[in-house]
């Protein structure tokens, strides 16, 4: 989910570890490191040649590099002509007040700012998609993102030791698909994070129930932007929250915070359905909404 996030394939970001030839002829492909305390995925289509027999297996191929903070993970090509594979590069974020020590920042700086994978004998890679940095909100990927296909382990830093890879990698997809994720998944991110679900309240389409989740505190104003093409008719609001709502806008102050990790809860009805493909955009304070947290959070309407 960030607002820095591209979900297109960019020579920035996806590039060839065997030089300027052809995607097709690559037996190699780098895709850039995620930023710290973020998460990248892509999705590479890999069409086989007629030597190749075994299934397909990606291996990371520059691992030893990537150091501790790093997990690469990958679904499972299933063989054939032509296959994909979604790849989940996450890498954590270690703050000072968790630890980070002098080694840590050395090591940091060493990390590479690429992940290469290599392909399988007898595979090339025809298309890589990306979806970048997708804590927060970021443009929706290029593929399908399935937050329930299984993993394996590429590279598996320390730092993930007592990690969910599927965890992980489910987080991931519903994070590039702006959905909020667990955030006991995202824990070992080491970011900061908020989301807001929306889903149906009732039976009716004029109803939605909202849920409202901050990993860390100090939250004690949200801003809620629901278009300014839907006029609110009924409301429950968050639990001691106090909110108005004018043009489709909801401010919403929190006298005590927004305790780090609880859910708060909302329903509201409108005098029209939410537009089809439109999102409710969340914007967050620390100083009671004279300035908003430069990040922005999204959870679309359901269809």
């Amino acid at each position: 989910m960030s607002v820095r996030g591209l979900a297109l394939v960019l020579a920035a970001a996806v590039g060839l570890a065997a030089g300027p030839s052809a995607l097709g002829a690559s037996k190699q492909v780098r895709v850039r490191l995620a930023r710290t305390g973020n998460v990248t995925v892509a999705q590479l289509t890999l069409a086989r040649s007629a030597g190749a027999t075994a299934a397909p297996r990606l291996r990371v191929a520059n691992a030893r590099a990537l150091g501790s903070d790093v997990a690469v993970l990958a679904t499972k090509p299933k063989k054939g002509k032509r296959s994909k594979a979604t790849v989940t590069i996450v890498h954590r974020h270690r703050s000072r007040r968790r630890g980070i020590t002098a080694l840590d920042l050395l090591l940091r700086a060493r990390v590479p700012a690429f992940v290469v994978l290599t392909l399988p004998q007898g595979y090339t890679a025809t298309r890589v998609a990306l979806a970048a940095n997708v804590v927060q909100e970021n443009p929706r990927p290029p593929f399908a993102c399935s937050s329930r296909a299984a993993v394996s382990g590429l590279h598996v830093g320390t730092a993930f030791r007592r990690t969910s890879l599927n965890g992980l990698a489910r987080a991931a997809c519903l994070l590039a698909l702006d959905r909020p994720a667990p955030l006991a998944a995202l824990g070992p991110l080491g970011a900061e994070y908020c989301a807001v679900g929306v889903g149906r309240a009732t039976a009716s389409a004029l109803e939605l129930g909202l849920t409202l989740q901050c990993d860390f505190a100090g939250i004690d104003f949200v801003q809620l932007d629901f278009g300014n093409d839907l006029t609110l008719i009924a409301q429950l609001p968050f639990a001691g929250a106090q909110c108005r709502f004018q043009s489709g806008l909801q401010e919403c102050a929190f006298p005590g915070g927004l305790r780090k990790g609880i859910a708060y809860r909302e329903s509201v009805a409108f005098d029209r359905p939410p537009p089809a493909g439109k999102e409710v955009l969340l914007r967050v304070s620390m100083d009671g909404g004279r300035t908003f947290e430069p990040l922005r959070f999204a959870g679309p309407y359901p269809r």
